[in-house]
């Protein structure tokens, strides 16, 4: 109460004590600013006229020192200008002298609720900003911040209860948020280790040396006005401690402060429950997506496992008929040239004629030419076997290209077959221009989970009965694969979950159960669908649609070239495996000029030399320069010779080699390739030069 005249000011006093109210008085504006930086009042009435500074003067220090505080203009000389000077400086009403009882009450009572309300409102906020944060690395901040500002605090700081018997500082404003390591406090030491035993808040102030509740406890390492520290708890469980302080605002924390506090402290307890509940649940998630990647490269391992000893089977084959083949016929030329190197000159014919007739004639040699002829099938089909491996391993680098289902479907179909030798009789069913774009990897491991199970669902013994066909065929918008079998079936009360993952009726030896469910995720991958269909002892189909990719892939350029003479063509080949380099010269050498170079150094000296050659026949992976290098060197050396290179590799899973042929129109060969592919590039380039 802020009055002048001692009559006015008493009586308003006593009777706002008479209901209750604790009444300051103060005569004069100096009076009223010295009892303000001591405590905060939660109204305020104030004489316009003063002696001293004016009762407008005081209005705007009162608001600057505790804008929470209700005041109201009292006056014996009303006047309109005063009265909207004092509603804009903040005033919450304007009222002439003298006021009765009735007016004065309901005035208290209008205020008391205003500053209820304005403090409801700044609680309403600060826990609307809490809730609002979405990251649980700065909630502490967020939560502190907004304690300062509904408290009217200047600092604050938040501790977490660590679990054990500490309470660990996680945030403070007075640090700038930085905080060192150590920062903690034991439970039942100190103001917080108390407040977090007791899980009673306290409101202490700078006499805490003073106060029986906390007897030993050293003082703040600063001066404080008021300090509310609060326990922050769900249910049972502590979380920690919320402290918040005045250093410099005036006044003490009181009663409604403390219900504030209970309200955020409430509201904070369950946005860090929730941040910790998504924590754990961040690294349970983490930890289940280690544990599936560990499964499914389990189930990948698995069926190599499976497929491993089938495909020795399918390489030991050819390998053991190619061998055989080639020591028969390397026999007969050794007894050959044993023959010619000991006959005389004047006899050689007739030795030779006698070796002829020894290997039987035409016959004989009909049977070398067939040794040779099914040695290189031998070759061909375990260059099949080894491009269907690496159709497989593409699964993993993640690498897309526009191709024929078939494609797919036919290396899954090689690798699978010695798995189901002797099961089944498998046929392949395959139309056209179903062109796809994705992994091939991916679909072909996809296609090679399905005819595996198949072969599986067969029972032995069935004979010339079981089958497994699939078919491949366009239909509309869409690619639609097939696989079906003539097995046992699927039963109804498991078909369900046949896509769960884990999920299996096979013994733990036969699979994981993961699948179909990797099977199902490949294909959703590549925005296509699988499903099934299956009857207990007929058979189950599986049909996977995928969509159609109508584009057309571009193809490699034809190397050009600036010699139309009809002089030979000029071949560099650049490869470290000299075996190979004797391959090239021997099959390309009679036909044109070839200069074989061990490394990418090399074959930019020759290169240096001459650069005039029709194809520059270039392996990828090469010790020291490889041969990604020497194109860049080449190019921006001799710029006409880049367009003649042609690469082979045996390396094009590799990453590196997978991006550089990314940036790359050359014509590219995956080792092992048909040497006939170089004689098509150059009949491409230089058609008026016959080859």
């Amino acid at each position: 109460m802020v009055d002048d005249d001692a009559v006015t000011q008493a009586m308003l006093a006593d009777e706002l004590a008479a209901a209750g109210h604790l009444v300051d008085r103060a005569g004069s504006a100096e009076e009223a600013i010295a009892m303000l930086d001591k405590q905060i009042f939660d109204v305020a009435f104030v004489d316009m006229v003063l002696p001293g500074l004016s009762g407008a003067r005081l209005l705007e220090i009162l608001q600057a020192k505790s804008p929470r505080t209700q005041a109201v203009i009292i006056t014996a000389y009303p006047g309109m200008e005063d009265a909207i000077a004092s509603m804009q400086a903040g005033a919450i009403d304007y009222l002439p002298k003298p006021l009765t009882c009735d007016v004065l009450h309901d005035l208290v009572r209008r205020a008391l609720e205003r500053r209820q309300r304005e403090a409801r409102f700044t609680t309403l906020e600060a826990c609307q900003e809490i809730f609002a944060a979405n990251d649980p690395e700065t909630l502490p901040a967020v939560i502190g911040r907004a304690a300062m500002r509904a408290l009217n605090a200047d600092d604050a700081s938040l501790m977490l209860a660590d679990g054990g018997h500490n309470l660990r500082l996680v945030w403070s404003h007075s640090l700038g948020g930085t905080i060192h390591a150590g920062a903690q406090v034991a439970l039942g030491e100190r103001v917080a280790g108390k407040v977090a035993v007791a899980r009673r808040p306290m409101v202490v102030d700078d006499s805490l040396t003073e106060d029986p509740r906390f007897t030993g406890v050293a003082p703040p390492d600063r001066k404080i006005r008021s300090s509310i520290v609060y326990p922050i708890a769900v249910g049972d469980r502590l979380v920690g401690v919320l402290n918040a302080s005045r250093l410099v605002s005036v006044g003490g924390f009181g009663p409604t402060e403390l219900e504030e506090a209970r309200v955020l402290a409430s509201q904070a307890g369950v946005a860090l429950e929730d941040a910790r509940l998504v924590r754990e649940l961040s690294a349970r998630v983490s930890e289940l997506s280690k544990a599936q990647s560990c499964m499914v490269q389990s189930e990948r391992l698995a069926a190599i496992g499976q497929l491993a000893a089938g495909v020795a089977h399918e390489i030991n084959n050819p390998v053991a008929y190619v061998m055989a083949n080639l020591d028969f016929v390397l026999g007969r030329l050794a007894t050959l040239k044993g023959i010619a190197a000991g006959a005389p000159e004047a006899t050689a014919k007739d030795a030779l004629w006698g070796f002829w007739q020894e290997l039987g004639g035409s016959e004989g040699f009909a049977d070398m030419d067939l040794a040779l002829v099914e040695a290189r099938q031998g070759t061909v089909r375990i260059r099949d076997i080894v491009a269907d491996m690496r159709t497989l391993a593409r699964a993993d680098n993640g690498h897309e290209e526009l191709f024929d289902i078939n494609r797919a479907v036919q290396s899954a179909a090689r690798l699978a077959s010695a798995s189901i030798r002797g099961v089944a009789e498998v046929r392949l069913d395959l139309g056209e221009g179903a062109m796809v774009r994705g992994n091939i990897g991916q679909l072909s491991q996809v296609f090679l989970n399905l005819l595996v199970n198949a072969g599986q669902a067969i029972p032995s013994g069935c004979g010339a009965t079981a089958r497994i066909v699939v078919t491949t065929r366009r239909e509309g918008v869409k690619v639609i694969a097939s696989v079906a079998d003539t097995g046992v079936g699927i039963p109804p009360e498991v078909q369900a979950r046949i896509f769960e993952p884990f999920f299996t009726t096979k013994s733990g030896s036969r699979g994981t159960g993961l699948g179909l469910s990797i099977s199902r995720d490949t294909v959703t991958r590549h925005h296509g669908a699988i499903s099934f269909w299956s009857e207990v002892g007929v058979g189950t189909t599986f049909t996977v649609a995928l969509p159609l990719a109508d584009e057309v892939p571009v193809p490699a350029r034809a190397p050009a070239s600036d010699r139309l003479s009809d002089g030979r063509c000029r071949i560099l080949f650049v490869d470290d495996e000299e075996s190979l380099r004797n391959s090239y010269q021997r099959y390309f050498g009679g036909r044109y000029d070839v200069v074989t170079v061990p490394d990418g150094r090399r074959a930019l000296e020759v290169l240096a030399e001459r650069c005039d050659f029709d194809l520059v026949v270039c392996d990828l992976v090469m010790p020291g320069m490889s041969g990604m290098e020497l194109f860049r060197r080449a190019r921006e050396q001799f710029p006409a010779v880049g367009e003649r290179f042609v690469f082979v590799t045996g390396g094009v899973g590799r990453e590196e080699v997978r991006k550089f042929l990314d940036t790359v129109r050359n014509p590219t060969f995956e080792k092992p390739f048909r040497f006939e592919q170089i004689d098509e590039l150059l009949t491409k380039a230089r058609p008026a030069v016959p080859v």
